[in-house]
C-alpha cells in the first residue's frame, strides 16, 4: 500500500510541476522579449511550443 502512496505522491507532484513551469514563462513574457530583442507576442510562442511539446510527449 506505501507504494502507491508514493508513486501518487510523484504524480501529483509531477503535475503540479508541468503546469506551474507553462505560467511561469507566460508571467515573464516582458523580459523574455526583452533579453531575446523580440517583440512581446512572439516571445508568447514560446508557452505555445512548450504546450505542444508536453501535448506530443506527453503520456497516452
Amino acid at each position: 500500500m506505501r507504494g502507491n502512496s508514493v508513486s501518487l505522491a510523484a504524480l501529483c507532484a509531477s503535475v503540479f510541476v508541468v503546469g506551474t513551469s507553462e505560467y511561469l514563462v507566460a508571467g515573464m513574457l516582458p523580459e523574455v522579449g526583452a533579453d531575446l530583442q523580440v517583440p512581446q507576442g512572439t516571445a508568447g510562442q514560446a508557452v505555445t511550443a512548450y504546450a505542444l511539446g508536453v501535448v506530443i510527449g506527453g503520456p497516452r
